[in-house]
């Protein structure tokens, strides 16, 4: 008798995954769309009630089958009921990926000028979410043993100094930490946590603030990131293709923070025979 070919690693065929964020057609309803592509069992959740329901049919019109749950992970009841509610429409979850964040309308501004309530908001929408569906997914997948991958969103400012967004890019700085600290604690049970950092990235959001495809970006690849593009690391750290990966924060961001902190390459452009970069 033949024997069967063995899976693929970047297949998630049988493994159930919750998705954190996933409204908004931006990064985490594409990467909701991509693990679903992958074979995972996928739970799409969101604060918003719209927003899941268009992850759902989105997913559904490609023909994946999607559970939709609403919930506002800055509450810890929520957060934990988020999971138990996961784990009983899909069975026991392998991965977890938290895409919920970002900076708000109105919260760039100077140190000095940020309040106590921003403040607050800030970090709860940014770290405290990332903390509390983590927490209650690990305890689950501690309580099952069998491992699984937890992604993170960071984000490349909380990699240097993030002037006039300085709460975010702590909030983002302190989402790096705890990524690695989870990975060295939950390491022995198989449970790997990694993070993703993006730069700019042209998701709905930033298209309708003005950016466009043409635009010129001062990145190395001198290209804007598609949400795709974000997506596919994300499959990448929850797949099998990571296996050995845990504790990192992977820099999606087109060359940004590989470049000198003295300047892109191209001021020094006209420094260099041809004039050329």
């Amino acid at each position: 008798m033949q024997s069967s070919s063995p899976q693929s690693p970047s297949s998630l065929a049988g493994r159930s995954v919750l998705v954190v964020g996933a409204g908004g057609g931006g990064i985490g309803t594409d990467t909701a769309l991509c693990l679903a592509e992958a074979g995972a069992r996928v739970v799409a959740a969101d604060w918003i009630e719209e927003r899941v329901d268009e992850v759902v049919a989105l997913l559904a019109d490609r023909g994946h089958e999607c559970v939709g749950l609403v919930a506002d992970a800055r509450d810890p009841e929520q957060a934990n009921d988020l999971v138990a509610r996961s784990i009983e429409a899909v069975g026991a979850l392998r991965g977890l990926v938290n895409v919920v964040g970002g900076t708000l309308p109105g919260t760039w501004q100077r140190m000095e000028d940020y309040t106590d309530e921003l403040y607050d908001e800030v970090l709860n929408l940014n770290l405290r979410t990332a903390f509390l569906t983590t927490r209650a997914t690990a305890r689950h997948m501690l309580e099952v043993g069998d491992g699984g991958s937890i992604v993170n969103f960071s984000s490349v400012s909380g990699l240097r100094a993030a002037p006039y967004h300085g709460l975010y890019g702590a909030a983002k700085a302190a989402v790096g930490s705890l990524t690695r600290t989870m990975a060295v604690e939950w390491g022995y049970s198989g449970i790997r946590v990694n993070a993703i950092a993006p730069s700019r990235v042209q998701t709905p959001r930033v298209v309708r603030g003005g950016g466009t495809r043409e635009e010129a970006i001062a990145n190395p690849l001198r290209r804007n990131i598609e949400v795709r593009e974000v997506a596919n690391v994300a499959l990448f750290l929850i797949s099998d293709m990571s296996s050995a990966l845990t504790g990192q924060t992977y820099n999606v961001d087109a060359g940004v923070t590989a470049e000198s902190p003295a300047g892109p390459a191209k001021a020094f452009a006209v420094r260099l025979p041809g004039g050329k970069s």
